[in-house]
């Protein structure tokens, strides 16, 4: 809950100059209580809701993928399946030098010397999609792991 959230749900009235540090520490019992009810309501009672619906769409992305299909209209909804691929900033010396390397072989160093993950997501997968437009098999770039790819299934309720 971000800060204004917050201050929006103080009454503006109430004085807390009063308050003890026991009575501090009776609504600080009070949340951990009512944060643990609420972890346990989510384990027992979300959690195999979570795997469900997780077969479920796996299940769903794997019809849609038989069939070439990334949209879907049914009477219940339309399901539209969204790709992604990730690869994360190299951790390891080596494979920072390997990275830097390659983009200063590409003449792309100075662009992206303080990168992101975000943008380098998008300059990988620029980078991926440019290759496949010209028919060329895009190359392991030396230092970044391979990418992970993520589908996501998206249900728009009628």
């Amino acid at each position: 809950m971000g800060r204004v959230e917050m201050m929006d749900m103080i009454e503006a009235s109430k004085d807390f100059s009063g308050v003890t540090m026991q009575e501090l520490d009776e609504k600080i019992r009070e949340l951990r209580d009512i944060r643990n009810k609420m972890d346990a309501i989510d384990s027992v009672e979300i959690s195999p809701l979570k795997k469900k619906r997780a077969n479920l769409e796996s299940w769903i992305a794997g019809c849609l993928n038989e069939h070439q299909k990334k949209t879907y209209k049914s009477c219940y909804g339309d399901v539209t399946l969204k790709h992604a691929s990730s690869v994360q900033i190299p951790r390891e010396t080596e494979d920072k030098v390997a990275f830097r390397s390659f983009l200063e072989d590409k003449e792309l160093f100075n662009s992206m010397w303080s990168i992101n993950s975000a943008s380098l997501n998008k300059w990988y997968n620029d980078y991926r999609d440019s290759c496949e437009a010209r028919g060329v098999v895009s190359e392991s770039i030396p230092g970044l792991g391979e990418p992970v790819d993520r589908y996501t299934l998206a249900l728009k309720k009628k």
